[in-house]
């Protein structure tokens, strides 16, 4: 995700999760659909 100065910000993202970014300003995560939950 870039970040002001123009270099990035990593995050760990676990697979068994969908993330997505919403509205360009923060990380959504729900479980994914095959995981049961």
């Amino acid at each position: 995700i870039p970040i002001d100065d123009g270099e990035y910000k990593e995050y760990p993202i676990a697979e068994q999760f969908k993330t997505y970014f919403k509205d360009d300003k923060q990380l959504v995560t729900v479980p994914n659909e095959s995981s049961g939950v």
